[in-house]
């Protein structure tokens, strides 16, 4: 029980540092320390730092925090738990993804995609990087899981198997170009005299590719939203249990719950305030999927370990 909760930490702690993250990116605080990783402006702790500065510099001590858990997390799961017990990878993958989320936040401030960089290549690294942070959610989320129920096959249907991991696919690629789009949106935010719908009008070839893409989001969101409510619908109808009864029922939930703060970001014209509630609804979202895929390959037996 005190890995389960231990392991549980770590995931609320690591999503957190995605949040800030997301609000280091909306205030434009990327660049706080200049090109300069691991120090900041050259000095390892910042003289006289402007705000951004602050904002920028807490951000990586927090992200250095995800590191040293992630190594609290394998060294216990190895003390734990028996050679090629599930926990014991979850926690491995939970330490990679760490270290991929480092390596990418180093190349965005040493090559410069930070603060108003409106490049290709931002777009694409911004996109990875939500991408990976995902990655980590999942990892932890299963090191959670496998801590707390045994590990045995579960029978289910291959139709559901591939529906489920199709729901898999549709999140990474809303939450793919949802990176895009919050990136034009904090790049080349609509006016507050301008009508919400002004975001997707100009398509023309003149416009800057952020803001032509910034349809493709919605449009794949919704699609999204309708295919995984539907398969979580269809996975409760079938799973057995309790347990997954009830994540069948939340994810169903959840998926409503981020049309509506979805919506409600483009009608307030995607304020920072509700870009952060929409990349926390998004990820706990995926957190539910990813445990109802456990659920569904796993039977929920409690251990105690």
């Amino acid at each position: 029980m005190r890995f389960q909760r231990f392991a549980g930490f770590v995931v609320v702690y690591n999503l957190a540092v995605i949040l800030f993250g997301a609000w280091v990116r909306i205030t434009g605080s990327g660049a706080g320390c200049g090109e300069h990783w691991p120090t900041c402006n050259g000095d390892v702790i910042p003289r006289a730092p402007a705000l951004k500065t602050i904002i920028e510099y807490t951000h990586r001590t927090t992200s250095g925090l995800c590191l040293v858990f992630a190594i609290v997390l394998v060294a216990w799961a190895y003390k734990a738990f028996s050679k090629g017990h599930a926990v014991r990878k979850a926690s491995v993958t939970v330490l990679v993804f760490v270290l991929l989320e480092a390596a990418v936040g180093a190349g965005l401030v040493r090559f410069g995609l930070v603060d108003k960089d409106e490049s290709v290549a931002r777009a694409v690294v911004i996109a990875f990087h939500l991408l990976n942070t995902l990655g980590l959610l999942a990892a932890g989320g299963l090191a959670t899981y496998f801590s707390a129920f045994t590990i045995g096959e579960r029978q289910i249907l291959a139709p559901e198997k591939k529906l489920l991991f199709g729901g898999v696919i549709a999140i990474l690629l809303t939450s793919a170009t949802g990176a895009v789009t919050a990136l034009g949106d904090t790049l080349f935010p609509v006016a507050a005299s301008q009508p919400a719908i002004e975001r997707w009008n100009d398509l023309s070839q003149g416009a800057h590719f952020l803001i032509r893409l910034r349809i493709v989001h919605p449009v794949i969101a919704i699609g999204a939203a309708v295919y995984i409510f539907l398969v979580a619908r269809l996975s409760g109808l079938r799973a057995n249990d309790a347990y997954a009864k009830n994540t069948a029922k939340v994810l169903g939930g959840m998926v409503q719950a981020q049309i509506l703060v979805g919506f409600a970001n483009v009608t307030l014209k995607a304020p920072g305030y509700m870009q952060i509630v929409h990349l926390f609804v998004a990820n706990v979202t995926w957190l539910v999927l990813v445990t109802l895929i456990a659920t569904r390959f796993w039977p929920a037996k409690p251990t105690q370990n």
